[in-house]
């Protein structure tokens, strides 16, 4: 498994929300890339809309968010009442929603498992997939994409993204938690020489929910449920003083990018490297 991999996690935050079409791909793809004359966007580099195009065609992080061994997956399987006494039925009922990644010793591995482990800690935080869907819209007050869309009218938030994937890259980005006592915990981008802050996001937001409801989305069955639930908590909310939510995912998200670029997650990443040739198999 390679560092390309954490970059398929970025590409699919925005193929969720639009996608191309080959004509449209085509045509971004014998655009010149100039932005200007000391800047030029690779068309072979890891946000090539013709690689994300394939991806999605092959359905690469629906089987890799809901299938992966790494990742203990929450179902249940029930006899259903159609079942007689010759034929037996069953309700297969699959909630990836509350999917979590297996954190074993390694024992009888041939890798070190710390990063397999965060890094589909980190992929079911994207990619929450409610419903059975591959999406990044979870009901949840903390969740990162909650997080992004409340700093939507800022650049921050794509500077953070931006930040992410370069992070991924190996390039190290001084990006940092910071947590005092004057501003509270925030996520910064800067420079020591310079004051200006490319990022500066606090990690505590407003709650989008009660408390109560926000449990009772998180445990509808349903879209319709959901829907319905909503519908009621928007009506009394005006009467309802919200709490105040750290943003745990985002921070967790963040930092395990910056670990990539430091050990032991290196040599942890070198280990888990998927085999190239017959005698690697071996």
């Amino acid at each position: 498994m390679k560092n390309s991999m954490i970059i398929k996690l970025l590409i699919m935050m925005y193929t969720v929300c639009a996608r191309l079409e080959l004509s449209d791909i085509k045509a971004v793809l014998e655009s010149s890339g100039y932005i200007d004359k000391n800047t030029l966007i690779n068309h072979n580099g890891p946000l090539n809309p013709l690689r994300t195009y394939i991806m999605h065609k092959s359905s690469y992080m629906y089987n890799k968010r809901m299938f992966s061994q790494e990742i203990n997956t929450d179902y249940s399987l029930k006899k259903s009442d159609k079942s007689t006494e010759n034929e037996h039925f069953y309700i297969y009922t699959r909630n990836p929603e509350n999917d979590n990644a297996y954190k074993c010793s390694g024992i009888g591995r041939r890798y070190t498992p710390n990063y397999l482990y965060y890094y589909h800690k980190t992929m079911i935080y994207m990619f929450p997939c409610e419903n059975n869907n591959l999406s990044i819209e979870p009901c949840r007050n903390d969740s990162f994409t909650r997080f992004l869309r409340a700093h939507c009218s800022q650049v921050d938030s794509l500077y953070l993204l931006a930040a992410l994937l370069l992070l991924s890259e190996g390039i190290d980005v001084p990006i940092a938690i910071e947590k005092n006592i004057h501003s509270g915990e925030r996520i910064l981008l800067k420079f020591d020489f310079d004051e200006f802050s490319f990022i500066d996001l606090p990690l505590w937001l407003e709650s989008i929910v009660p408390k109560e409801a926000d449990q009772q989305m998180h445990d509808a069955n349903s879209v319709s449920e959901n829907i319905d639930l909503y519908i009621r908590q928007e009506n009394i909310m005006h009467e309802v003083e919200r709490m105040m939510v750290y943003q745990k995912e985002a921070e967790e998200i963040v930092q395990f990018f910056k670990s990539l670029c430091i050990e032991p997650f290196l040599s942890d990443l070198e280990k888990c490297r998927e085999p190239e040739t017959q005698s690697n198999f071996n």
